[in-house]
């Protein structure tokens, strides 16, 4: 198989990829979406075309600190047949949750450790938005334990 047609199956599982539930400075998504489309020569969308908002690390620093004089900026490098097939390759092992299973957790020893049991659950509430924890409980839980 050529490099654009592989591009465009990397593409392809991408796109099936589910939303990120954590909001982050750039999303894994977005970012190998707009590069495999680089490498297989299709155009980008508006959306994908347009920068982000958010300001990056090196415009902070550059308010900050000193200006280089000059400006380094890594130019676009073409990936090799072999190195486009073997992230291929871990993309679908991902996306078929491969290792989930071969690692399977049979009970909930780990997810519900006795010394801690709703660490977990708890945890995933947060960052979901459902509870939020108070500083006197968060006390608690460094106190305590639990």
């Amino acid at each position: 198989m050529s490099t654009k047609e592989i591009s465009k199956q990397i593409i392809q599982l991408l796109d099936r990829l589910p939303a990120e539930r954590l909001k982050h400075y750039s999303s894994f998504k977005r970012v190998q979406t707009i590069r495999f489309k680089k490498e297989a020569g299709i155009a980008l969308t508006a959306e994908e075309a347009a920068p982000t908002e958010k300001r990056t690390l090196t415009d902070v620093m550059k308010e900050v600190t000193f200006k280089p004089e000059t400006e380094v900026k890594t130019p676009f490098v073409a990936l090799t047949a072999d190195a486009i097939q073997s992230q291929f390759s871990s993309l679908k092992k991902i996306m078929d949750n491969k290792y989930q299973k071969y690692y399977h957790i049979p009970n909930d020893k780990l997810l519900n450790p006795k010394g801690n049991p709703d660490y977990y659950t708890r945890l995933l509430s947060e960052l979901n938005g459902e509870n939020k924890e108070t500083k006197m409980s968060a006390a608690r839980t460094v106190i305590f334990g639990r």
